[in-house]
């Protein structure tokens, strides 16, 4: 059934579709559009005020979707759902998961092919919160030939939170030097835990150091008028990592979010079926 409203009232339609049916594949609107650049739907909210919706899409199974996108054709760059916004502050596609218990994505990306992605960015990305991942790189244009290679280097990992601070500094006359480190650096790390190594520039001597009475810098002493390298390591120990950082060893179940146990972040590094993967339902 579908039927043409106006009323004057401040709930009203222009289109109204509705299936009263409570089984089977079923459709309250269909459009349909031949055009090689048309559309089978069209909705557009002209109002350049107020909280609006061109489309406002609405599913109360379980199981169901709200909107969904499919683009049957198997070659091209093709989309299944497009979001563009034309606003110098605007979102492109927003996802909120509005329930606040529960292991729920406001995003979620998958893809079935070992050479695609399941979230690709061009552009600056931003994460708010704790970022989890299975590895990691950065990957760029090879700088001895930009246009015929690449060139990787993997992150380096740590149970600690952990933060390098490094330089290299010349030894006065009678053989002492400062290091100053950064204002931060107190608000930011547990400066008394810190550990500092140092290095001799060229050729071998004694060298030693000396942490100030504030943890705030530290005296280099050794040979007169010779370079020593030096690299501090250090914990963060900030308001931010307190809150949101997590142990270095966790157990799976159903109070960790990750993981529950019996299923596998990776199972096929591990010799395991992919159905035990942890997102393998999600993913089908």
């Amino acid at each position: 059934m579908v039927s043409m409203v106006r009323a004057n009232r401040a709930l009203e339609w222009g289109v109204q579709g509705e299936i009263t049916t409570t089984t089977g594949s079923s459709y309250a609107v269909v459009g349909r559009n031949a055009s090689s650049g048309g559309s089978a739907v069209f909705g557009r909210a002209q109002s350049t005020a107020g909280y609006t919706y061109g489309g406002n899409f609405k599913n109360s199974s379980s199981g169901g979707t709200g909107v969904y996108g499919y683009n049957t054709n198997t070659v091209g760059i093709n989309y299944a759902v497009y979001g563009k916004s034309e606003s110098n502050s605007g979102r492109g596609v927003r996802g909120l998961a509005n329930a606040n218990t529960g292991t729920n994505y406001g995003i979620q990306g998958a893809t079935n092919s070992t050479s695609g992605y399941a979230g690709y960015f061009t552009g600056d990305v931003h994460v708010n919160g704790s970022l989890s991942k299975s590895s990691g790189s950065f990957l760029i244009d090879h700088p001895l030939d930009p246009e015929n290679k690449l060139l990787r280097h993997n992150f380096v990992e740590s149970p600690e939170n952990l933060l390098i601070y490094r330089g290299v500094i010349r030894l006065n006359a009678q053989g002492e030097g400062e290091v100053e480190l950064p204002e931060y650096f107190i608000a930011l790390t547990l400066e008394r835990e810190a550990s500092i190594q140092l290095t001799p520039v060229e050729t071998p001597f004694v060298s030693a150091y000396a942490w100030g009475p504030q943890f705030d810098r530290f005296t280099i002493r050794g040979e007169p008028e010779r370079d020593v390298s030096w690299v501090v390591y250090a914990e963060r120990d900030d308001p931010v990592i307190r809150r949101l950082g997590r142990l270095v060893e966790e157990e799976k179940g159903p109070n960790n979010k990750y993981c529950d146990k019996g299923k596998l972040l990776d199972p096929e590094s591990y010799g395991y079926p992919k159905t035990m993967g942890r997102d393998y339902e999600e993913s089908r």
